[in-house]
């Protein structure tokens, strides 16, 4: 089937290209804690989000972003879904499937919206870090995992909100944003990262501040031009199932 055949190079090109700058997006965390170890990265952070290593220093603000599209991009969803585009594939490789093969394929990519999700949280979110509000070991856990879970699904949710925004991409828009545009900043930035670590090889707290206010000034300004859309929008709720 020729949609399959074409589904499959998309997506095989696709998951090629975009692995290079979802690798070096993850290099100035490693640079920042030595290790390798999910674990000992998420214990080189705090429970605080300006001791998350998003907020650490600017590239390290600039590699989630673009770990973050690189994943999205990795995982097939939208404005990367180039590989089933429904409308001009007709759903791509899945045409040569039907039934529970066709239905396990969605269900890979809603799973993998999870470890997208879960990875963010792992490398730059702080993890399952919690404030020690207790000495009981049981609490304590539910609460960390409570803790990773809602930061995970946050990024699900995100992804959710992206899917139901943006449109889907050209296929060479696809690949131009990758190698014009993403693998050149994660080099560039990697450099920087670098040359952070050996001018400040236990970090800056002035710099975590700061990058910690400029987010949260970037998200109420955010925030508020969504308000701004919806009152404009004026969009009609009903509860009434048959209305």
């Amino acid at each position: 089937n020729k949609w399959s055949l074409l589904g499959g190079i998309r997506s095989a090109a696709q998951i090629v290209s975009y692995e290079i700058p979802a690798g070096l997006s993850i290099f100035p965390i490693v640079l920042l804690t030595g290790t390798l170890s999910m674990q000992d990265i998420i214990r080189a952070q705090g429970w605080a989000p300006w001791n998350w290593f998003l907020f650490d220093n600017p590239f390290t603000f600039v590699a989630f972003f673009i770990f973050f599209i690189a994943l999205l991009a990795e995982g097939n969803r939208t404005p990367f879904d180039l590989p089933e585009a429904e409308s001009e594939l007709v759903a791509g490789a899945f045409t040569e499937y039907s039934g529970l093969r066709s239905l396990l394929f969605f269900l890979v990519e809603w799973g993998n919206l999870y470890i997208i999700g879960a990875l963010c949280t792992a490398l730059f979110l702080g993890g399952w870090q919690t404030p020690a509000f207790t000495d009981n070991g049981t609490l304590l856990g539910l609460a960390q995992v409570l803790t990773f879970f809602l930061k995970s699904y946050f990024l699900v949710f995100v992804s959710m909100w992206i899917r139901a925004t943006l449109p889907r991409v050209r296929v060479d828009q696809l690949m131009s944003v990758c190698w014009k545009y993403l693998v050149p900043i994660s080099f560039v930035n990697l450099l920087g990262a670098m040359l952070w670590v050996v001018a400040f090889p236990h970090g800056w707290l002035p710099a975590r501040l700061g990058m910690f206010l400029f987010g949260v000034m970037t998200t109420v300004y955010f925030l508020m031009r969504v308000a701004f859309h919806l009152r404009r929008a004026r969009p009609e709720m009903s509860w009434n199932p048959i209305a």
